[in-house]
């Protein structure tokens, strides 16, 4: 089974490159001769996901609190700039979460650049195209440049390695157009053959090599969804920056996949696992039980688990189907969002300090032995006492 495992410490190592990158600028401006530092005091955040705003939280929380306390000159000539694509941050978010995000990072200092692209990352200056309206409605384009002393990319991901060399050796149907795996709906990678959706296909029928491969995550492109879902996911989707951020718009019969967010990899991941553990055969479609393959729902087999499986009503392996449960954000200065749902429909929405010490929980909760429970909250409790350790920078 494959996924882009690697997601979650790619973003902390970035984010520790980021701090290393203005703890060392920090240093050298404060040594002898480093106008270029002084004259360009200043971090860019390039966004069009949540990581950017959790970095340009992070690190107006360093300029506050350890920057201001070790490197005072600097730190109260640095800003955080945030350039995003799309016209509101956080668009999954509800409108007065989003509205709380904007105002929040506003109110410790980022400067917000909306509507804006960047076409060009030059040696001091960035080269920013915005969208504009004029007075007669009409839309046009403006380019303007900004100084900058670090620069902090996080618009979008990209296939690792690994997927990239594996859909070189499997066939072109397995290759979505962003470079990752197609698989349909039980995340197995599409290999050519059969029909669009492969639960078209006639019960037993398989394509070549079909189930030899599950993927999951980012390196993972459903492309085959159901039609009783697929308006609930389209909007998903849209609300997640897909339609914006991604290549060119798709087709009104085109699926839409879904975000490639920690949250769907988890309920995908959990999906896998249970269709392996089941043992259904992962050749046929839809997949079935190994002892249900000649009698339609399935006839038992000889483990009670077994029986139990077709007497649920599961013989035949459902289609994998993910349920939204919402979405965190932090936004600096001990405050986050919350918006807890079920599905499309929303139990909780907070913005804040309660907010925050959702966020946290969900944090400490998705842990996943005591020992990281443990570690965790010591670090967070030796942070808030003797501050971030600017000697791992």
């Amino acid at each position: 089974t494959l996924s882009s495992s690697s997601a979650a410490s790619d973003v902390y190592k970035r984010q520790l490159q980021c701090a290393s990158a203005f703890v060392s600028r920090a240093r050298a401006a404060r040594g002898a001769g480093a106008p270029g530092v002084r004259a360009h005091a200043l971090c860019v955040c390039i966004c069009v996901c949540f990581v950017c705003v959790c970095v340009c939280a992070q690190m107006t929380d360093l300029l506050s609190s350890d920057a201001r306390r070790l490197y005072p000159a600097l730190a109260s000539r640095a800003r955080v700039v945030l350039v995003h694509g799309g016209a509101e941050l956080l668009p999954p978010f509800e409108p007065s979460l989003r509205a709380a995000a904007a105002s929040g990072l506003r109110a410790r200092g980022v400067q917000l650049v909306l509507n804006s692209r960047v076409e060009r990352v030059g040696e001091t200056t960035l080269t920013v195209r915005t969208r504009v309206r004029g007075a007669d409605g009409a839309e046009g384009v403006e380019r303007s440049e900004l100084p900058y002393g670090a620069v902090v990319w996080c618009a979008g991901t990209t296939p690792q390695p690994f997927v990239r060399a594996l859909l070189a050796e499997l066939p072109e149907a397995a290759a979505s157009r962003d470079g990752r795996l197609n698989v349909d709906s039980w995340l197995r990678v599409r290999m050519g053959g059969g029909t669009a959706d492969a639960r078209a296909e006639p019960p037993g029928g398989a394509a070549p090599l079909l189930g030899s491969i599950l993927a999951i995550g980012d390196a993972a492109c459903e492309t085959f969804a159901s039609d009783d879902s697929q308006t609930a996911r389209s909007a998903l989707a849209r609300s997640y920056g897909e339609r914006e951020g991604g290549g060119g718009a798709r087709g009104a019969a085109e699926p839409t996949p879904l975000p490639q967010t920690a949250q769907v990899a988890a309920q995908q991941g959990a999906f896998a696992a249970r269709m392996i553990n089941r043992g259904y055969t992962l050749a046929s479609t839809p997949p079935v039980l190994a002892d249900a393959r000649a009698g339609g729902d399935g006839a038992p087999g000889a483990g009670g688990a077994r029986w139990w499986l077709v007497a649920r009503g599961v013989g035949r392996a459902p289609p994998f189907a993910f349920l939204n449960l919402g979405i965190l954000a932090f936004i600096g200065g001990g405050e986050a969002l919350a918006q807890v749902q079920l599905g499309d429909v929303t139990l909780l929405k907070e913005a804040g300090s309660v907010g925050f010490l959702l966020w946290r929980s969900v944090y400490l909760v998705k842990q996943v032995a005591l020992r990281n429970r443990v570690l965790v909250t010591f670090d967070w409790l030796k942070a808030a006492v003797f501050g971030r350790d600017l000697t791992r920078f």
